[in-house]
């Protein structure tokens, strides 16, 4: 019988939804089967709806900003005697890093969402923050969590970091955003959200629309939705005039997404980078029919030809004939689409994802 104990959800950046997703999946775990969890979340005001869990954040009235917030989180943490507290973003696992400096801290959980790119030229910036980051991680990290053995290797490489601290914990998906059935009468094809720099974005923006130039010649009436922030509409607009897609293109807000899955029903994951899990997850939640690219990442999810067609990375190509099938074929887009639902209920579901994180808040407690 394990004793009870608090956790304490770190979210600094609001506009990470994967930490919204698990702050609420273990507060969902804690109320529905009554484990010794106590949960909340110090999340900016400008953070939506928590689910269940108090956000101290707001109700102190404080933004994560300047010496104050840290120290209104410091006596925070230490009038509720929080037992374990779990980072979702670089900035507050650096201010526990900071506060651990000031005395006695509880442990430190971190979740590792996007990949820690490498150096390189031109990148100085880029490469001082993941130096910091990954100094941070080893000093203040007494756990991270990372949501696939893909992802755990990575880390393990970049930072030499012990095994016995990385835990995988796999993403799981809210009840509310699964869907009671997979919707199989379109035959749009969504190209799913991942952040980029500039020039990765562009390469993919072209290179899901090269397949779609393909796509059009083949199957009569196929459309396609891209997600493009407004400083890269231009640029796929543009693009999609050049090959000739004139009205079969619609350009979605970040926003938009997930939403707009309600519109399609071919999902396209362009990179195998793990900070496209989520985006991938929701698409097979919502009934959708994936495709996406064949590597060892996306295979800790995608079954070919069950749970979704895995395509050669890169290669526009193979991503057109794999949109041309299921494009022309709604029961092709059905078989896909209904065994990637039953496989997100069985294997992904957010009840799965609070007991790992249980089992790594016992392990450090």
């Amino acid at each position: 019988m394990y004793g009870r104990f608090k956790v304490l959800h770190l979210i600094f950046e609001p506009d990470r939804p994967e930490a919204v997703e698990c702050a609420a999946a273990t507060g969902l775990y804690a109320d529905e089967f009554d484990e010794p969890l106590a949960v909340a979340a110090w999340a900016p005001k400008s953070v939506g709806p928590l689910g269940n869990l108090p956000n101290r954040a707001r109700e102190a009235g404080v933004f994560h900003r300047g010496p104050r917030a840290a120290l209104d989180l410091r006596s925070s943490l230490l009038r509720e005697r929080i037992n374990v507290v779990h980072c979702h973003d670089a900035r507050s696992l650096v201010t526990m890093w900071i506060l651990k400096g000031t005395g006695r801290m509880p442990p430190v959980v971190f979740s590792v969402y996007c990949p820690l790119e490498g150096a390189g030229p031109g990148r100085p910036i880029q490469h001082a923050a993941r130096k910091v980051l990954l100094r941070t991680m080893r000093a203040g990290a007494d756990a991270v969590v990372v949501p696939s053995t893909f992802a755990g290797g990575v880390v393990a490489s970049q930072g030499a970091f012990e095994r016995g601290r990385l835990w995988k914990v796999s993403y799981g998906v809210l009840p509310e955003m699964i869907a009671q059935g997979a919707g199989v009468d379109r035959s749009e094809a969504l190209l799913l959200p991942v952040e980029t720099s500039g020039g990765r974005r562009r390469g993919t923006y072209q290179y899901f629309l090269q397949a779609a130039q393909v796509v059009t010649r083949q199957v009569s009436g196929a459309r396609f939705v891209v997600i493009a922030p407004p400083a890269a509409a231009g640029f796929v607009e543009e693009t999609a005039a050049r090959f000739g897609l004139g009205d079969s293109v619609r350009i979605d807000p970040p926003d938009a997404f997930p939403g707009n899955l309600a519109d399609t029903s071919i999902a396209v994951l362009p990179t195998g980078d793990f900070q496209g899990i989520r985006p991938l997850l929701l698409a097979m939640a919502a009934g959708k029919a994936v495709v996406a690219p064949d590597l060892r990442g996306v295979r800790e999810f995608v079954e070919e030809e069950e749970t979704g067609i895995l395509v050669r990375p890169g290669d526009s190509q193979a991503l057109a004939e794999a949109l041309a099938r299921l494009a022309s074929s709604a029961t092709a887009r059905g078989k896909i689409a209904r065994s990637a639902l039953d496989a997100v209920r069985r294997d992904f579901p957010a009840r799965k994802t609070a007991r790992g994180l249980y089992a790594v808040y016992s392990a450090i407690c």
